[in-house]
């Protein structure tokens, strides 16, 4: 059993490492755009797993895998449904306040970049 969680950067740039290699686009472009990554990672078919887990360190390229869809994709489903509600609820008071919403957006991402 390993006594520290993986490194969530040094995963993301093995993976954006391996997608430049197969794709020729530059790696700092991938690590920019984590979007891009995770969709050309998922075009991928196979995906070559063992590939991330050398660059890593890992002999197991399943535990790359369960890393991938178990960690990374599970936390990036639970901001996103953060978000939703975060969205739904600005968009609720929004409403019942009967401000614009483009207007109540600018002004709630103000707020939130400040603090």
């Amino acid at each position: 059993m390993r006594s520290q969680p993986y490194n969530k950067e040094k995963f993301i740039r093995a993976f954006a490492e391996v997608v430049s290699n197969h794709t020729q686009i530059p790696q700092m472009v991938l690590l920019n755009d984590e979007n891009q990554l995770r969709s050309l990672v998922s075009q991928f078919t196979p995906f070559p797993w063992d590939q991330v887990a050398a660059i890593v360190g890992l002999r197991d390229k399943w535990r790359v895998y369960h890393w991938y869809y178990e960690t990374y994709q599970n936390a990036l489903e639970e901001l996103l449904k953060e978000d939703k509600e975060l969205i739904r609820s600005e968009l609720e008071s929004a409403i019942q306040s009967k401000q614009e919403v483009d207007k109540m957006f600018l002004i709630c991402t103000q707020t939130k970049a400040v603090t």
